[in-house]
């Protein structure tokens, strides 16, 4: 027999169930609940409500060729395959909505879903979600359904939807009694610019929690953590167990444009950024995170010309929190990555990944365990290219890798409490590796590729360094305390 969790569980799960929602339901869908229709007004829709559905139809249905085009790509680059994985398929479904009142019946309008696209990326079975579902999830919140009430003022409509109806959407009919109560400062605000261009903002007791725009061939969803500290702080109103962290701040943006959605010749960019910078610290939770402004993930694609770019710019990265040791106690562990960039780009034609301007520059990324730094890492930017079809790796700049772990046991629990390794790799500007058909890795020019090391595993403390030159081999061994080996070519 299963235990009801307790009101002040319940109450914390759905303060953050209901901020998640609001967000995915902006992306095409969020529930916990097997069964959902959206029910039907024989009466046609007035023109407030006209407005509403045209808005739905552009809010989210930009994702999915995005996301077809990178699969096109991916799929005709022997350079990426098992970088990016080409089963992720995408397609522009659409899906049904009706209206929810007394005594009606409505046309059915068409709401373009990103069901095809980044929901596939979210969901573990995406091909099962229910069409009729999104719609029921989407439109409450813009109040088509229920007791809410909407007022026009010229381009703007402000909504304060049905918080019931949310709520049977959202969790079905026997929705928990706290849901409600949750959603009661709600509020939706639209501002249409035109036919096909506007906002959409969601507001938490006057607070910013998600804001959408939207137009033709683009769109955007800014998340507000200061918006969702506020449903956090409604649900520890009515239960005082419900901890709220201290400082929630700081905004994440998910946009999109299209430059062409004709099937099979997408072309777009999709962006995560987060732009302003992200600040949560929860003591009872022992948690302290912070990001300074970066581009989490940005995709660029062009089905048609066969090319796609893949960015990441991450900067001021600061996380302390607990974690569980083994013998039941915790340990502090605090991560530092002062700055992480990468650039690649991909063409199939000339089935290549190049990379540019990669790693961290001059900053070292970081891992202390109670105060204790248990590992080093730094990586030079450096420049590459990966040519699939010659199984070849050119390097444009000098490579220069540092890796220093003072503390195996922290990441290999089979490790003696005091091994520690210490390596490096260094590779000049022109050097080029190739794969040979035995396995082994050929510098086929420049060079040469230098590996030092230093290494304690406990018991002995073998170090040494490992130096390639151009028409040499080499390989790794598990069995051998080098971390890579000077072999026989092909």
């Amino acid at each position: 027999m299963q235990t009801k969790p307790s009101r002040s569980t319940r109450l914390k799960q759905r303060s953050g169930f209901i901020v998640t929602c609001i967000a995915m339901v902006a992306l095409g869908g969020c529930s916990d609940n097997e069964e959902s229709t959206v029910a039907q007004d024989n009466n046609g829709p007035s023109s407030t409500e006209q407005t509403i559905r045209t808005v739905a139809s552009h809010i989210g249905n930009n994702f999915g060729t995005n996301i077809d085009s990178m699969t096109t790509v991916a799929e005709g680059s022997t350079a990426v395959s098992g970088i990016i994985d080409s089963n992720l398929t995408g397609s522009d479904d659409n899906i049904t909505a009706g209206r929810s009142n007394t005594g009606s019946t409505v046309q059915n309008d068409t709401i373009d879903s990103p069901e095809g696209g980044l929901a596939r990326l979210l969901s573990d079975d995406p091909d099962t979600e229910s069409n009729d579902e999104i719609a029921s999830l989407l439109l409450p919140t813009l109040g088509i359904g229920g007791s809410g009430s909407m007022i026009q003022n010229g381009s703007q409509i402000t909504i304060d939807p049905d918080e019931h109806s949310i709520c049977e959407a959202w969790l079905g009919a026997n929705y928990d009694a706290d849901c409600p109560t949750l959603l009661n400062p709600l509020t939706v605000v639209l501002n249409t610019q035109s036919d096909d261009e506007g906002s959409v903002t969601y507001l938490y007791g006057g607070e910013t929690v998600l804001s959408i725009e939207y137009a033709p061939m683009q769109g955007s969803y800014e998340f507000s953590l200061a918006g969702m500290k506020q449903v956090m702080q409604q649900a520890a109103s009515t239960d005082s167990q419900v901890s709220v962290p201290q400082t929630m701040q700081g905004t994440v943006k998910l946009s999109t444009t299209i430059t062409s959605n004709t099937p099979d010749a997408e072309a777009g960019t999709l962006t995560i950024a987060v732009t302003e910078p992200v600040m949560i610290i929860d003591s009872n939770e022992n948690l302290d995170i912070s990001l300074q402004n970066s581009t989490l993930l940005s995709m660029s694609s062009d089905a048609t010309a066969g090319t796609a770019s893949l960015a990441m710019n991450i900067l001021g990265l600061q996380l302390n929190t607990l974690i569980d040791n083994d013998d039941g106690s915790n340990s502090t562990i605090g991560i530092s990555l002062p700055a992480m960039t990468m650039n690649a780009e991909v063409s199939t034609a000339e089935d290549t990944l190049t990379l540019t301007d990669s790693g961290m520059g001059d900053r070292t990324f970081s891992v202390e365990l109670d105060g204790v730094t248990v590992m080093q890492m730094s990586l030079a930017q450096f420049s590459a290219i990966l040519a699939g079809n010659q199984g070849t790796l050119t390097f444009l700049d000098n490579f220069d890798f540092d890796i220093n772990i003072s503390d195996l046991s922290f990441f290999d629990d089979e490790a003696a409490p005091n091994a520690s390794a210490l390596i490096s790799a260094q590779i000049p500007t022109d050097t080029i590796l190739q794969e040979q058909n035995n396995g082994s890795t050929i510098v086929q020019s420049g060079g040469p590729l230098v590996v030092d090391y230093t290494l304690n595993d406990g018991a002995t403390n073998p170090s040494g360094t490992v130096s390639v030159d151009a028409g040499q081999c080499f390989s790794d061994d598990e069995n051998s305390d080098e971390p890579i080996l000077l072999v026989a070519c092909d």
